[in-house]
């Protein structure tokens, strides 16, 4: 991650998105009034961050019962 020079608290994240993305960005973009393409993806991220579900955590696998010998 690349800290930026003049704010050294903010890390840049380089983006590539095809050309139906972008257009689908600039237009959830306008729709919503974000003033650039950055404010509409920092909007995106925090409605997707505090609407997504918790994880649950995974299961764990019962333990085997080892048969018992007839000994």
């Amino acid at each position: 991650m690349a800290q930026t020079p003049e704010n050294p608290d903010k890390v840049r994240v380089p983006l590539v998105l095809s050309a139906e993305e972008l257009q689908d960005l600039d237009d959830w973009r306008f729709a919503h009034r974000h003033p650039t393409r950055t404010a509409a993806l920092k909007a995106m991220m925090r409605h997707a961050i505090e609407t997504a579900p918790t994880p649950k955590p995974p299961a764990t696998p019962k333990a085997r019962k080892k048969p018992v010998s007839g000994t």
